[in-house]
């Protein structure tokens, strides 16, 4: 937690003044570094901000050193030109992460965090290597911080003004990260595979041969990081992955071990949405998923179009029957309306006393839809008083369930043959 120091009230800033600190901030006289440290600490405000002004805009890396020992007691003011200024600092933030034995090391990650310098990355994971304990930790949780911040980037259609294109400094920044990961087994920092799955494509050749292995620790931190990171850009990845008519096995285990709402929601709507070849082939390896295990209880949080779709992919898949079917009792039973019509069609599909029983408790559904396609099976499943529910529900209020009611009857009729006549098939 930073302590602001500039709270009085700042006075306007008297010519002399300004002149005084122009002359400072211009004189190769390595005095004028001096002074200008010394009223880093001034009592006043205006002086105070005037020096980390003129210590940033200063070629001397000793004054941009002494700013970045004091970065935790800028105000606002003071970190905005901080930010504005990030470029001139870079070169003393870099030594300072490089440098094992710097002080300012953890001032250096709190300014890059302040400053959003996802330019740092390289050096972060460069320092990494090398490093071990706290000090990893801190390297890896500021990479992985600023590597988030980079794929939020890389998800806008636009760059922000005044930053450089984010694909072209997500592959500046690749090439260390790899680096670090092949050093893997020194510094165990899980941070640094999640920071690597936020910014890869999907058809780097490191990350497939990571996910290729079977015993490399970076590819089995690699594997738990698909499986279960909630941050966007790895659940991207993954349906990136599987977009890919040759998946990599790790892929599909991921997609199928998930029951995380979130993932799930990408999911349907990918697999909803003119899914590609490749992703209908993989989707097809799955013989089960973990949010369709028990009673299915996620599919409750989903909206109508979700639960219509999750139905869609059980039956596209290899998802067991017996899941399936519990799939659409859930559905019927408490669905959305987009669902509980899409699994109230689907009911149709299976046989036995459980599903004739749902088809009955179906004919209750205030949904005058559901009540029709339920209707429609009843001859079909020889269900006992199917009759008698035919002709109380020709009399429904609602069209589409006359109309099916009476389809029913007649197909009754036809199956009667007239009092006193044998049918001889003529």
């Amino acid at each position: 937690m930073r302590t602001v120091i500039f709270e009085e009230k700042v006075r306007p800033v008297s010519e002399g003044l300004a002149t005084t600190f122009r002359v400072l901030t211009e004189t190769p006289n390595r005095a004028a570094v001096r002074a200008l440290v010394a009223a880093l600490d001034s009592p006043f405000v205006a002086v105070r901000r005037r020096a980390i002004e003129s210590l940033i805009a200063r070629q001397t890396p000793g004054g941009k050193r002494e700013v970045l020992a004091r970065i935790d007691q800028l105000d606002d003011e003071g970190l905005e030109f901080f930010r504005r200024n990030a470029s001139r600092m870079m070169p003393t933030l870099r030594a300072a992460v490089l440098d094992a034995g710097d002080p300012l090391r953890s001032n250096a990650c709190r300014a890059a965090l302040l400053l959003g310098e996802v330019d740092l990355i390289p050096s972060l994971a460069s320092a990494l290597e090398s490093s071990s304990g706290a000090a990893a930790a801190e390297l890896s949780q500021t990479l992985l911080e600023l590597a988030e911040r980079l794929a939020e980037q890389l998800s806008q259609p636009k760059a922000e003004p005044g930053r450089r294109d984010p694909r072209t400094v997500r592959d500046s920044v690749l090439g260390p990260i790899e680096r670090a990961i092949a050093n893997y087994g020194k510094h165990r920092r899980a941070e640094l595979l999640e920071a690597f799955a936020m910014l890869v494509p999907a058809a780097n050749a490191t990350l497939q041969n990571l996910l290729s292995s079977a015993r490399n620790p970076a590819a089995l931190a690699l594997h738990d990081c698909l499986s279960h990171s909630a941050r966007p850009a790895i659940m991207q990845l993954v349906l990136d992955l599987l977009d890919d008519a040759k998946a990599p096995l790790a892929a599909i285990t991921a997609t199928a071990r998930r029951a995380d709402a979130a993932f799930v929601r990408r999911l349907l709507r990918r697999a909803a949405d003119c899914p590609s070849p490749g992703l209908r082939r993989n989707l097809r390896r799955i013989h089960s998923f973990a949010w369709l295990q028990d009673d299915c209880p996620l599919v409750d949080d989903l909206d109508g179009h979700e639960q219509e779709a999750a139905l869609a992919l059980s039956l596209t898949t290899a998802t067991p029957r017996g899941q399936t079917f519990r799939l659409i009792r859930r559905l019927v039973r408490g669905g959305k309306p987009d669902g509980r019509r899409a699994a109230a069609r689907m009911l149709e599909e299976f046989a036995g006393a459980e599903a004739n029983d749902l088809a009955l408790s179906a004919l209750d559904d205030p949904d005058p839809v559901i009540q029709a396609s339920a209707l429609g099976q009843l001859r079909r499943r020889s269900i006992p008083g199917a009759l008698p529910r035919l002709l109380q529900m020709a009399e429904s209020p609602y069209p589409e369930v006359r109309r099916t009611a009476q389809e029913g009857l007649a197909e009754f009729r036809l199956q009667q043959s007239p009092p006193g006549r044998r049918d001889t098939g003529e």
